[in-house]
């Protein structure tokens, strides 16, 4: 029960994340000004494709398709099986979490520009997001190897 109460706390989570880049993929500018990361004087980082914005929208549905299916909503063991599923899970969190510790420049924890827009709303939100979503997976992933350690292997 816990495991699908998290569960469902992130495929909405993810599901958002996919809607709102699918929105800036077809032109949605809302958001997008304080979601890449600037150099002090105010230049973009990157400035991404929008091929690459629907890709990262499609990685944040399939996160939320895996995790639909982890929590057995939908069955798609015939084409991805179980356990690979439950070892996703886990690999999900540490990518989580090395979002949340950056690129020790522009994103996360050690950041080194820090008083950009952008650098406030990673220090307000995107990290915490990041360490949440990382601590949630990581307990899904515990929670159900520890219910029935041999059933994943």
């Amino acid at each position: 029960m816990m495991v699908t109460i998290l569960a469902s706390i992130t495929i909405v989570f993810f599901i958002l994340c996919g809607i709102l880049h699918l929105y800036w993929f077809l032109g949605g500018k809302t958001f997008l000004k304080n979601a890449l990361p600037t150099r002090d004087d105010g230049s973009l980082v990157l400035s991404p494709s929008k091929f690459s914005v629907f890709i990262v929208a499609c990685g944040f549905f399939f996160c939320a398709l895996l995790l639909i299916a982890y929590i057995r909503i939908i069955n798609i063991t015939a084409y991805i099986p179980h356990p690979l599923i439950h070892y996703f899970v886990i690999t999900l969190s540490i990518i989580m979490f090395i979002r949340a510790i950056g690129d020790f420049n522009y994103v996360g924890i050690f950041k080194k520009v820090k008083k950009t827009d952008f650098a406030f709303f990673d220090t307000t939100l995107y990290i915490p997001l990041c360490l949440v979503i990382g601590s949630i997976l990581l307990s899904i992933f515990l929670l159900q190897s520890f219910s029935n350690p041999t059933k994943h292997l």
